[in-house]
């Protein structure tokens, strides 16, 4: 996608929508600044308890649903009511669980914050399905996943799906934490806070800005409109430097929850990249993981 919109020169806008949000913007710039000192880490968190779905027997799709078109290039699979829809997600033909989910867009903050501008090199993931015994779910409902930059700075990521606390003094369930040399950083949804020195004196924060005002649209486009009128402004101009996230941007981002999956999926080994390549080293079960495995030739089935 990348090469595709640079040689055909267009505009590429991924959708994490905090980086249209001013006050995120401005969070991200003061840890860029210096607010915290040196970022050595940052975490990601994803804290959505999800019920079990249950299980149901393989059947025929409904009328009006072209289920081979709906599969994609994903490997066939009998069709199952509970693995479409919402369901898709939890099952590895086709998702990649709540850290591939909801987790890119904190992958995102956290990678912005730690000014990180490539892959990491080391990567560690491990979890489970814990609690229920009556669902079809495949991916975890609980994962931890450490990520190693080359300069050793650390991304951690956690989803929790099942009850749970919220971390640091903003209760945070979705959003992120930084760590620095001179205190930390939290950052829920606009709303961000410092705590500073070792008696983690309150600040600079959110509350000392102006609060921006949602704009009518907000509750009918995810994000709100700032990124919206971002993507038509880069558009209008035609220059992609206007773009609060370009596609390349995105792909670093995606990137990452797609490398801890694989560490889950390989049994939780820790795993060493090259960012040069794209390849992990010396493990070809890990690189059999980078591609999905497409149908090919593909056969149309003579039945469901």
């Amino acid at each position: 996608m990348i090469e595709a919109a640079r040689k055909y020169n267009k505009i590429v806008q991924v959708g994490f929508q905090n980086r249209s949000i001013n006050n995120v913007r401005k969070a991200m710039q003061a840890l860029h600044d210096g607010v915290i000192g040196e970022v050595y880490m940052a975490k990601g968190m994803c804290y959505k308890p999800r019920a079990s779905f249950g299980k149901a027997e393989n059947g025929a799709p409904p009328a009006g649903l072209h289920y081979d078109l709906w599969l994609g290039p994903a490997a066939w699979r009998p069709y199952n009511e509970l693995r479409g829809h919402y369901n898709w997600h939890w099952h590895w033909n086709t998702g990649n669980g709540d850290i591939g989910n909801q987790g890119p867009h904190q992958f995102d903050v956290a990678r912005w914050g730690l000014n990180k501008d490539e892959h990491p090199v080391k990567i560690h993931s491990t979890g489970g399905y814990y609690k229920y015994t009556d669902c079809s779910q495949e991916t975890p409902n609980t994962q931890s996943a450490v990520l190693e930059y080359a300069d050793g700075k650390i991304l951690q990521f956690e989803v929790r799906g099942l009850d749970t606390n919220g971390e640091g003094s903003l209760g945070i369930k979705i959003g992120n934490i930084f760590y620095g040399t001179e205190g930390y950083m939290e950052v829920n949804g606009s709303h961000w806070k410092t705590f500073l020195g070792k008696d983690g004196l309150p600040g600079p924060s959110s509350d000392q800005e102006v609060q921006e005002e949602k704009p009518s649209a907000y509750l009918a486009a995810p994000g709100g409109g700032g990124h919206y009128a971002n993507f038509i402004a880069a558009v209008r101009s035609g220059n992609k430097a206007d773009l609060t996230c370009d596609i390349y941007e995105g792909f670093l981002s995606t990137a990452l929850p797609h490398l801890a999956n694989i560490s889950y999926r390989v049994g939780g080994q820790a795993l060493m990249f090259n960012s040069d390549t794209e390849q992990f080293v010396n493990n070809e079960g890990a690189n059999a993981l980078l591609t999905r495995q497409y149908r090919e030739p593909y056969v149309v089935p003579d039945k469901v």
